[in-house]
């Protein structure tokens, strides 16, 4: 067993061509095979050390087929090591020549080969991480590079260069830094790969791989020279830098001190961190030089910075100073300007003996007080000045021999090439960390936002899609062809030509692009899309690729389609309707009307627009003087309010407006307003609805004054009518009494009577007297024993339907009428004509009797409820009410009790005798907050004269 670890070492520190067989001094096949045959153990480290020396070497398949033979013998290996190393380097070895292998079989094997190794991997680096996390991190960095997931595999690689590194895994550390390296190789990116392959072959150096550093010289020539990398000097002809020494003396190689310089270069090629480096420089200066003062100075872009200071006089150690440095500033002078100066326009290394005595640099305020020997050395990196040492020494002359300034000539040159390689791997991790966060804030994004992403590569014609827009399109994540036909195919017909030419107008003309059409789902649906993108050009103005956003937006199209249609069937609505219809907004201007307001006030299209620009109806005179400003006021807070009929002027509101010329009309109209609110609740505009009364208001005049005048005529005719049959009937019978009376007078005054002739003159008096009550007996009953049909009737629908008949008296008498209806009332029996007739007589006595009565105080109340036996009615007012005097007579005939006795003293003697005819009563009752309450009962209908 050892002796197949001697030889495998050997085979890395060695440079021979024996790399990957395990033959030479240690170990021979030829003579040890038999002995390595019979032990199933030996089989497998066998197989183990030549698998980890070909993927070491180069030699991927080879190491591949090396799996076969551990894996069979692995189960002999007692030491826990040896089975992750086999789980290292044959994961490694399975995916190096992943790429290479055609056959699915053998890709497959591997795969499931690999899926072992990365469990078992996997498993230890939970159980131990400090030694087993790296190798899984390299592994799996691995396997991200083949498998596209560029990002990932270098947060990966770095995981495993950092854990390799704090655990003192050297040879670790030094594959994944050449694995790293070979990954940026593929990327494009030499400069990087370069910096990453220089490190590794430090490490491998360290580790003491010499073989395995020849064999990475030889395939990267172009890093690589032999002399440099077996010393450790920079290959300056490569362009990393030149170092001139403008030394007084002259200087001669220090061969005694070869290996210092080797272990110096080493040690600084090896640290990439910056701030640690310029704290190794100046102690590997302070060792070697004899400065008692060092300043280290780093130049970034165009400005110096002071980052690191060290005096061994003072004992002060400032490292990652980072300060901006100015040689003019006179408060630091940490450096003599003539020195810093000379050696930035040179870039030649200066050392001065005794810098008083030198005519260059004497004068120098800093030089001529104290200072005595200088060294000041610049360091270049491809050329260019990248940073300057600066040591002196006050106690003594020529410190700085030939021979140490050699030395540090040369740990200058390592130190600008191990700066140069600092900056860029600090500019590349902080270029990592940028992309990490930026690629974590992109997903974040992309996982919250409703919108999905798509980039279409322009030249090959395919279109990368993120799951969220296979999803909105009903697909599962892949299922969604990436060839951009299969999006122009879906596109729907009547939308194809308006996004082809936006997207053509964005190509060509740079036009931003952003367009709305409909795409067809899977199942079969279309649906509604925004898209927004943009696209890169190449140097040439051709685009090359176009990104972009792209949200489902078919419910908001749904709604806006909705939307446009309620608004055309509003404007439609309101442009045919016949009436008046007003859009104000919260403010109280006019901001739209309909037609029929122009028609109805008679203005033209010129004074409308002036009316819309001057009106307010908050500040509206006549609304104010007509005492509708308060409920104006709380219809543009959001009441809904209706006002109550009103006889507006609209030529006083023109004149008031300055337009004198205007003829607009009178109106009596009677205006339905009520609020739109937003969403927030804020009330967007107030509508409006004017009906146009006017006709209607004198209509009703005219039937008022037309039923006044047959009201008269028929009570004339009536009273004719009455008079003359009562004159015609009673006229004879009493012509007879008359006669007879005269008679038997004159025979009395004569003396000349008889007894029996005056008994027939008494006997024919009465006779006739008999027959004049008869007469009038006869009337009345021809009034009684007229026929009236009863029916069951709905006391509730006869109140209502009697309101509406009255609704004009009271618009023109300015009632606010109030109904309060039981909704459980039974049916009566009852003439429907005869119980509206004593309700309109009740009713407007109500409103006569408030005639003093103004505004808000002319209140008429009509209630209806019932007990187990009687159906009432009352009617209330809100008048003066009645004299207690004569309350109590008011049903009789000739009766009145208004004031003046201007009333016929018939209507509520008619109407009680209509309700005693029904079966019912009628009373009436001062009302202790003022007014009248008079009202009848009517029986309840039995269920036998229902049925």
């Amino acid at each position: 067993m050892f002796l197949l670890f001697a030889q495998s070492a050997h085979n890395l520190a060695e440079r021979s061509g024996q790399t990957t067989r395990l033959e030479g001094s240690w170990f021979s096949k030829e003579t040890m095979w038999p002995e390595v045959e019979s032990n199933t153990m030996l089989l497998a480290l066998y197989g183990l050390q030549k698998m980890t020396l070909c993927y070491l070497f180069g030699d991927h398949q080879e190491a591949y087929r090396c799996i076969n033979d551990v894996l069979k013998y692995r189960g002999s290996l007692n030491p826990h090591y040896l089975y992750t190393k086999i789980s290292f380097y044959g994961g490694l070895a399975c995916i190096a020549g992943l790429a290479d292998v055609k056959n699915d079989a053998d890709q497959q094997e591997r795969l499931e080969r690999l899926a072992t190794f990365e469990n078992e991997l996997e498993l230890w680096a939970d159980v131990a991480p400090m030694n087993y996390q790296h190798q899984y991190d390299l592994v799996i960095a691995e396997k991200c590079r083949t498998s596209d997931k560029q990002w990932e595999a270098v947060q990966l690689y770095e995981q495993a260069i950092r854990g390799a590194q704090e655990n003192q895994f050297v040879h670790d550390q030094a594959l994944a830094n050449e694995l790293f390296a070979q990954f940026w190789l593929e990327q494009g990116n030499d400069k990087i790969a370069e910096m990453y392959m220089r490190k590794a072959c430090s490490l491998y150096r360290q580790w003491g791989a010499g073989a395995k550093v020849d064999d990475l010289e030889k395939r990267y020539p172009q890093w690589f020279t032999p002399d440099t990398t077996l010393s450790g000097i920079p290959d300056t002809s490569a362009g990393i830098g030149k170092v001139n020494s403008t030394i007084t003396q002259s200087a001669t190689p220090i061969q005694l001190d070869f290996e210092s310089i080797t272990r110096a270069s080493q040690l600084l090629a090896a640290e990439t961190n910056l701030d640690q480096l310029c704290t190794q420089m100046m102690d590997l200066v302070m060792t070697n030089s004899g400065a008692e003062r060092a300043v280290l100075l780093l130049k970034q872009e165009d400005e110096w910075f002071v980052q690191a200071r060290k005096d061994l006089t003072t004992d002060e150690h400032t490292a990652l100073f980072h300060q901006p440095f100015d040689p003019t500033d006179r408060e630091t002078e940490l450096i003599p300007e003539s020195v810093f100066n000379y050696c930035q326009r040179t870039q030649d290394v200066l050392v001065l003996g005794d810098a008083q005595l030198d005519h260059r640099f004497a004068e120098d305020r800093l030089i001529k007080n104290t200072t005595q020997s200088i060294a000041c050395l610049p360091a270049l990196g491809q050329g260019k000045l990248r940073a300057m040492l600066y040591l002196e020494n006050n106690q003594t002359a020529d410190v700085f021999t030939p021979e140490n300034a050699e030395l540090l000539k040369h740990l200058s040159s390592q130190f600008a090439i191990s700066v140069e390689n600092a900056l860029l791997y600090d500019s590349l991790e902080k270029t990592v960390r940028e992309l990490q966060v930026s690629q974590e804030r992109y997903q974040l994004a992309v996982a919250g936002s409703t919108a999905a992403l798509w980039d279409w590569d322009i030249s090959s014609d395919t279109v990368y899609y993120s799951d969220r827009f296979t999803e909105v399109l009903e697909y599962s994540p892949g299922e969604f062809s990436d060839s951009a036909d299969e999006f122009w195919n879906r596109l729907h017909p009547d939308d194809y030509h308006s996004t082809r030419q936006a997207v053509d107008q964005h190509l060509t003309n740079r036009v931003p692009f952003q367009v709305d059409y409909r795409l067809q789902t899977k199942s079969e649906e279309y649906r509604w899309f925004h898209t927004r993108g943009n696209a890169i050009w190449d140097e040439t103005g051709k685009a090359i690729r176009m990104s972009g956003s792209i949200t489902d937006i078919s419910e908001r199209k749904k709604v806006e389609e909705e939307l446009l249609r309620s608004e055309e069937r509003f404007r439609s609505l309101m442009e045919r309707s016949p009436l008046d219809i007003v859009i104000l907004t919260p403010e109280g201007k006019i901001s739209q009307v309909n037609a029929a307001w122009k028609k109805h006030w008679g203005l033209n299209e010129e004074e409308t627009a002036q009316v819309l620009a001057n009106y307010n109806m908050l500040t509206d005179k006549q609304i104010e003087d007509l005492g509708l400003a308060p409920l104006v006021e709380r219809a543009f807070k959001g009441e809904p309010i209706i006002l109550p009929p009103m006889d507006y002027e609209g030529n006083r509101s023109t004149e008031e407006m300055g337009l004198e010329d205007t003829e607009a009309r009178f109106r009596w109209i009677q205006s339905h307003l009520y609020s739109v609110k937003d969403a927030n609740g804020e009330i967007e505009y107030v509508v409006s609805i004017n009906m146009d009364l006017t006709k209607f208001k004198r209509a009703e005049q005219e039937a008022q004054e037309q039923r006044e005048a047959l009201a008269r005529v028929d009570r004339t005719t009536s009273m004719g009518q009455l008079t003359g049959s009562i004159s015609h009937e009673l006229n004879q019978p009493l012509t007879g009494i008359l006669c007879n009376a005269q008679a038997a007078e004159m025979m009395i005054e004569s003396g000349q009577w008889e007894e029996e002739e005056m008994s027939e003159i008494l006997a024919d008096i009465v006779a006739d007297a008999k027959r004049a009550g008869d007469v009038i007996r006869n009337l009345r009953q021809l009034y009684r024993e007229q026929r009236v049909e009863f029916l069951p009737i709905d006391i509730n629908a006869i109140v209502e339907e009697t309101t509406k008949l009255l609704h004009s008296e009271f618009i023109i008498q300015r009632v606010m009428l109030t109904t309060q209806f039981d909704s459980s009332l039974p049916w009566v029996n009852g003439n429907r004509v005869q119980i509206q007739q004593v309700l309109v007589n009740l009713i407007m006595n109500a409103s006569q009797a408030m005639n003093d009565k103004t505004g808000e105080d002319r209140r008429i109340l009509i209630a209806t409820a019932h007990d187990a036996d009687e159906v009432k009615v009352c009617v209330d007012d809100n008048g003066p009410g009645i004299d207690p005097n004569v309350i109590d007579g008011i049903f009789e005939p000739l009766a009145t009790w208004k004031p003046g006795h201007t009333g016929t003293g018939m209507g509520l003697a008619i109407s009680n005798s209509i309700i005693k005819a029904h079966g019912g009563r009628m009373w009436a009752d001062n009302r202790p907050e003022g007014g009248v309450r008079v009202g009848f009962a009517l029986p309840v209908t039995n269920k036998e004269d229902e049925t």
